[in-house]
């Protein structure tokens, strides 16, 4: 997904080797970037740097990036933008299709095959005639390569599938997704470390152990994804519509040290369970008096289990409720979008205490607004310039304010800060566009002021048992992130 969308204006891509990447949008990622899987908010312990998105690309037919605040439709969260990844509705006529898809890498010597099948002629006992789409996708990759060697224990494999069955019926549509994602990754083994000279060594010197190897020991992770989704869309009257859309999440995050006793064991040291439940009802209502949008609600209720001995958040229970609503007039050359978006968020977490780490039981509530407010003026035919301010904000998560621990995957200890306050965004974004038949042009100019921005400093190496390890703590400043986009197609034929 990473290399899909690093192209495009304003994004770019935190990449830890041949297979990871987290999207970034002006500057923001992780937690303030949200995922939207086939409708859902993509949760599967986002908050970490290195923790890749767990969707299958193969399944996506497109991918859309939306800049900017864009809390009002998706969540407080998405104060940076957000990804969608999306797959189009099963067929409802049509015989059996099918398609096998073959990518090969040099780097990593990586290998990944996906098969795709779909019908919209299929019978079920009641339901009568549906639509189906089945994949299944497997990756297997070695050792990443750099220059002069390759980084030990940096291979993964991956194992994945999915299955959609849906309905068109004259009052709408309806369907039901299955899915699964599997991955092994190795973690580089000169990043987990015994002590300080051995921790200087390896960021100064090239590795001993750098052959190529599909080989994957610890430190290494162990990462499932399941998801099932209902998404039903009813057709109320002309231009009217309600959707409605629920989603079980769970996932499974399990860490393995290379140091230690568990280094012997087939026992994770990291261990998480996430279960998040998700319900989306949305209305868009016909166009009245020349405004058109949508008014809709959500809520969340999640819940996290932190087990093994290592700790690095703990377990939690989250609520979320809001309430929103999204409009846009047209008249003549102008269009005017507002929306408005309040949200109710409920943290608790649950009491922690071994080998030393100390973590109390707590809960902690938030309440906000967030909106938007845009102008568009069409200058000329294919020309037009728009003006957009947002408000956003996002409360601390369990990770900004428990973390306590070495976090395997970046091999960095972290020290989260239960005091933290939310973040409070205002942004000004300012776009004009060019379109003709062979010549595209696109500006833009943004300027997103974040209180309270929440941040991982740098301090001192910490000693542990396991080793040593570069110490980060969670703090909190105002921080002014600005920038200018440019992008342009030209078109010099029309072959």
């Amino acid at each position: 997904m990473g290399e899909t969308i690093k192209n495009l204006p304003g994004v770019a891509v935190i990449l830890f080797g041949p297979r990871i990447a987290k999207p970034v949008i002006r500057g923001l990622n992780s937690q303030r970037v949200l995922v939207m899987n086939g409708g859902l908010r993509q949760e599967d312990q986002q908050w970490g740097t290195e923790h890749a998105p767990n969707i299958d690309t193969f399944d996506a037919s497109s991918i859309t990036v939306v800049r900017g605040a864009a809390t009002v439709l998706y969540g407080a969260d998405a104060i940076g933008g957000v990804v969608r990844v999306d797959q189009t509705a099963v067929p409802d006529t049509g015989g059996f299709r099918g398609d096998a898809a073959l990518n090969l890498f040099s780097n990593s010597r990586q290998g990944a095959l996906s098969l795709g099948a779909e019908s919209g002629r299929a019978r079920l006992p009641l339901l009568g005639a549906i639509g189906y789409r089945a994949r299944l996708t497997t990756r297997a990759a070695g050792n990443g390569a750099a220059p002069d060697y390759s980084l030990a224990n940096t291979g993964f494999r991956e194992l994945n599938g999915s299955l959609t069955l849906g309905v068109t019926r004259p009052w709408g549509t309806s369907d039901l997704r299955l899915s699964r994602f599997g991955t092994e990754l190795g973690v580089l083994r000169q990043a987990h470390v015994g002590n300080s000279d051995d921790l200087q060594r390896a960021m100064t010197t090239p590795p001993l152990d750098s052959a190529f190897s599909y080989t994957t020991g610890r430190p290494n992770q162990r990462v499932e994804h399941t998801t099932l989704r209902v998404r039903s869309q009813f057709v109320l009257a002309p231009e009217q519509t309600l959707e409605v859309v629920y989603g079980l999440q769970y996932n499974h995050r399990r860490e393995y040290d290379n140091h230690g006793p568990l280094r012997f064991r087939n026992e994770a040291a990291f261990n998480l369970k996430l279960y998040s439940n998700t319900l989306d009802v949305r209305w868009s209502h016909a166009r009245w008096r020349g405004v058109r949008g949508t008014v809709g609600a959500s809520a969340i209720a999640q819940g996290n289990r932190t087990l093994r001995k290592a700790f690095l958040i703990p377990g939690y229970d989250l609520w979320q409720g809001a309430l929103y609503a999204q409009e846009q007039w047209v008249r003549g050359r102008w269009s005017v979008d507002a929306g408005l978006r309040g949200d109710v968020i409920s943290q608790t977490s649950i009491a922690y205490a071994d080998l030393g780490i100390r973590s109390a039981a707590g809960t902690r509530a938030w309440r906000n607004a967030s909106g938007s407010l845009a102008a568009a003026f069409l200058a000329a035919d294919g020309f037009d310039v728009s003006v957009r301010a947002a408000r956003a904000w996002r409360p601390p998560t369990v990770n900004d304010r428990f973390a306590q621990g070495v976090h395997h995957g970046t091999a960095q200890y972290e020290l989260g800060d239960a005091s933290l306050s939310p973040e409070r965004s205002n942004g000004v974004e300012t776009t004009a566009r060019y379109r003709s038949r062979r010549l595209n042009i696109e500006v833009a100019a943004y300027r997103n002021q974040i209180a309270g921005f929440i941040y991982l400093q740098p301090t001192q190496p910490v000693f542990t048992i396991r080793g040593a390890f570069p110490r980060y703590r969670y703090q909190q400043t105002d921080a002014r992130l600005s920038g200018v986009e440019l992008s342009s197609s030209w078109t010099p034929h029309a072959r």
